[in-house]
């Protein structure tokens, strides 16, 4: 999925990855680091995908647009393939 979705469906399910990351975050289930692996502070989180909304790469402001600009950038950093 782009960064933009272009369906009603896809916006759709963007925010209902996005809600279930507040939930997560609020409850405990995810707990928000206070930076990226190499460089605080921390910016953002980053969906692998957003069929698995819990599945999130923390990231500062500069890795986080790598992750929009390179496909595969955040998923290789998820499975330690590469460091962010």
């Amino acid at each position: 999925m782009s960064q933009r979705p272009n369906t009603v469906e896809e916006q759709r399910v963007r925010d209902r990855a996005y809600a279930k990351v507040r939930t997560a975050l609020r409850t405990g289930e995810l707990v928000r680091p206070s930076g990226c692996e190499d460089c605080p502070p921390l910016h953002a989180h980053h969906h692998i995908g957003y069929d698995h909304p819990l599945d999130v790469v923390w990231l500062c402001a500069a890795h986080h647009g790598n992750a929009h600009r390179e496909e595969g950038w955040a998923l290789r950093v998820l499975k330690g393939e590469e460091s962010a």
